[in-house]
């Protein structure tokens, strides 16, 4: 048992470890090697947990939103509220109950997935988000039309556009706040 708790410990601090370096060094520059060096291990270590610096990356943005899509299945499920109760539960973020620290994750992430040099990496992890949110959204839209609060033919192209314009919203916000970060 306790072999399994150090691997984990040594599995998150790769993880760790990477994030910072992506962050800082930039997803691309960032090597295995650079990684092998900054955390200490040999590449057999590495790829006992990883087989790539992708997996690392898929690894945190799955880390990080795996509750967040959770909360919004189980919020989509929930049968005491309307349907325009949960689109502003939605839009409030009172779902989520982000405690800081998972916020500051969040804001990392974006940092490294909105860099130019990882455009591709920012529509493979938007396809991601859409792909996993998607079903719970068309579930609460429905809800909507059926107890005659939203009016839309289709729930499925209502959430396309609900789920895209979040997303450019969450881009543009975050690289905002990227460019003032970095004329200071």
């Amino acid at each position: 048992m306790k072999k399994n708790k150090e691997g984990e410990v040594r599995k998150q601090e790769i993880l760790d470890t990477s994030l910072q370096l992506f962050e800082t060094t930039g997803y691309n520059k960032t090597t295995i090697q650079v990684i092998l060096n900054e955390v200490g291990i040999g590449k057999g270590t590495f790829y006992y947990y990883f087989k790539s610096k992708e997996e690392i990356l898929d690894t945190i943005v799955r880390n990080c939103f795996l509750s967040e899509f959770q909360s919004l299945k189980k919020l989509a499920e929930d049968n005491s509220l309307s349907a325009i109760e949960k689109i502003n539960t939605l839009f409030s973020h009172s779902h989520e109950k982000c405690e800081y620290k998972r916020l500051q994750l969040k804001s990392r992430i974006s940092s490294i997935l909105l860099d130019e040099e990882n455009i591709s990496l920012f529509f493979k992890y938007t396809k991601y988000f859409f792909r996993e949110a998607k079903t719970s959204y068309i579930q609460i839209i429905k809800q909507g039309i059926q107890e005659g609060s939203m009016k839309t033919t289709s729930a499925s192209k209502t959430t396309r556009a609900l789920l895209y314009n979040m997303i450019h919203q969450k881009a543009s916000l975050e690289k905002k706040i990227k460019k003032e970060k970095d004329d200071k």
